[in-house]
């Protein structure tokens, strides 16, 4: 999938283009000519709608900061002043495309600065452009499609371009930064369209820890301590661990006797990650494609969800060859380089933040005490009846807005028409015909433990029928019976509209045949290949092995 660029500044980047192109050949990129920032701020015929980059000196549109880069005396509220209009200039052109992003604005070509006075309040520049930065992500934060780009670590351990390049071709920066910049906007934009890595995949034996557990025991491992290396791999966990607390899932597949691994990760006093952290492991002596494998099938993720680091190139190699899908960075032999290596893996990346997505880990964990359970009983309505099964009916609204974008973007399998809509595209669409269409948020939770929001349903009405537009439930939610719930809420809507008949239409994917499933079991008929109908039915029965609980209003 092609991604369409904007590139907007006030100095040459056209070197840009050319790395986002390397990258991708089929990124397609247009540069505006560079100094007509203004001209493209209202510009109506953009080639391109997806995607606007604006890389600019903040000298270039706040005026005032142009005069204190000149050491003039000015007042710091009118650069602010001037911020407020160039965010409202940007939020209009929001509305007009996909993603807006803006480049943050650093100290790189301001030559002039007061020393030792820098951060003095009310006259020092580095003070005056962070309060210009802090004071433009609050005004842009009212627009979700507009991202700040964190310039600074482009710039970082970046060569500097060299004078004679900079003064005969405009071109600010070295092809060193652009080559970060590239890389870091491409990895925003798979980002942004639900392509970013959900589950890291790691070894054990120095790689969690130095060390062989089955040989040394864990009281020998280099963890923690006064010894360098094991300060080494503490911190990696703790970074690890920082990942896991954002929504990025950690489990383990590593050759060793799982009671001893176990113990040592449960029990060693310097782990930073205990079992708690991890959503699923596989420690035997098995070989390691087919755990992945195994252990992706358990987690219901794809092969390009996931990323396997290990410290043995062997194991790599085996898993590149095996399993292509799966990310396997090049990892070093240093342990001190581990931290930093993960760090600079562009794609852990999140658009948005949910409840879910810090709490994670312990959803996958109280779904492996579901599944004890699950093993115990001897039918489907036995199982969720002990488990007091609960699923809780919403409108869309600002609550819930932020993680129904994140199904919508993220769920394959059981995905109607698998469309990838912005949170504001959601409200578009629901507030375009008024009542007539309405989109519906269902929560899960049972005496285990809250599932959170797993499922979204959408609809429109015209006339006497109802289009059934969006079926949306995580794959967590599968053999749950909440379609069943789900299904039942869209023709207690069907009667509310007096609506005579609901219609719907699976786009097919590659990887939401499960949706085909469910519908063909489902009271919905199939009257052609991927369509299907339904008779609204006054009498339809309510599920009763699952309680509901209705939180928006009825009619």
């Amino acid at each position: 999938m092609s991604n369409n660029y904007n590139l907007i500044s006030d100095s040459n980047i056209s070197p840009l283009k050319g790395f986002l192109i390397n990258i991708d050949n089929q990124n397609n990129v247009e540069v505006a000519p560079f100094g007509q920032v203004i001209q493209e701020l209202y510009n109506k015929k953009n080639k391109f709608e997806e995607q606007a980059i604006f890389w600019l000196s903040p000298k270039a549109v706040i005026p005032t900061f142009s005069d204190a880069a000149q050491l003039k005396e000015v007042n710091h509220n009118d650069c602010l002043e001037e911020v407020k209009k160039f965010s409202e200039a940007l939020i209009a052109l929001s509305q007009k495309k996909k993603t807006v992003y803006l480049v943050s604005w650093e100290m790189q070509d301001i030559d002039n600065n007061y020393g030792l006075l820098d951060w003095r309040p009310n006259l020092g520049l580095k003070y005056l452009l962070m309060k210009m930065n802090l004071y433009l992500a609050e005004l842009l934060s009212v627009s979700e499609n507009i991202y700040i780009l964190d310039s600074y670590r482009w710039f970082q351990n970046s060569i500097p371009v060299l004078p004679k390049i900079k003064y005969a071709t405009k071109v600010e920066y070295s092809n060193d930064v652009f080559k970060k910049a590239a890389k870091n906007i491409y990895s925003i934009s798979r980002t942004i369209r639900g392509l970013n890595k959900k589950i890291i995949i790691l070894d054990l034996d120095n790689t969690l820890w130095g060390g062989v557990v089955g040989d040394v025991g864990k009281e020998s491992l280099k963890l923690g301590g006064h010894d360098f290396l094991g300060e080494a791999f503490k911190d990696f966990q703790s970074k690890l661990l920082a990942l896991s607390n954002k929504g990025v899932q950690l489990s383990i597949v590593s050759k060793n006797d799982e009671n001893v691994a176990l113990d040592a990760i449960e029990t060693h006093s310097e782990m930073v990650l205990k079992k708690k952290n991890f959503s699923g492991w596989k420690i035997n002596w098995n070989n390691k494609a087919t755990n992945i494998e195994d252990l992706l099938v358990e987690m219901n993720l794809g092969h390009t969800s996931a990323v396997f680091i290990d410290d043995n190139p062997v194991e790599r190699d085996l898993i590149k060859k095996k399993l292509p899908e799966v990310f396997v960075p090049d990892w070093p032999n240093d342990p001190t380089q581990y931290s930093k290596t993960l760090l600079e893996l562009d794609c852990f990346d999140t658009a948005t933040l949910s409840n879910e997505d810090r709490i994670r880990s312990k959803m996958y964990n109280d779904e492996t005490k579901r599944k004890s359970i699950k093993n115990n009983k001897d039918s489907l309505d036995e199982w969720l009846n002990s488990l007091k099964t609960e699923v809780v009916i919403d409108t869309l609204n600002t609550d819930n807005l932020n993680r129904v974008a994140q199904l919508f973007n993220k769920t394959n399998q059981l995905n109607l028409s698998t469309r990838r809509l912005l949170a504001k595209e959601i409200l578009k669409w629901v507030n375009e015909k008024n009542k007539t269409r309405v989109i519906y948020v269902f929560s899960l939770k049972d005496r285990i433990g809250n599932l959170g929001i797993i499922g979204v349903l959408s609809a429109k009405l015209i006339e006497d029928i109802v289009y059934l537009v969006d079926f949306v439930m995580s794959c967590r939610a599968m053999g749950r019976r909440v379609e069943d719930v789900m299904y039942w809420q869209l023709m207690t809507y069907g009667k509310e509209v007096n609506a005579k008949i609901i219609k719907a239409e699976i786009i097919p994917t590659k990887k939401n045949r499960p949706t085909s499933d469910i519908f063909d079991n489902s009271y919905f008929k199939k009257t052609k290949k991927h369509n299907y109908e339904a008779k609204i039915e006054e009498n339809f029965k309510k599920p009763n092995i699952i309680k509901i609980i209705t939180k928006y209003n009825l009619k």
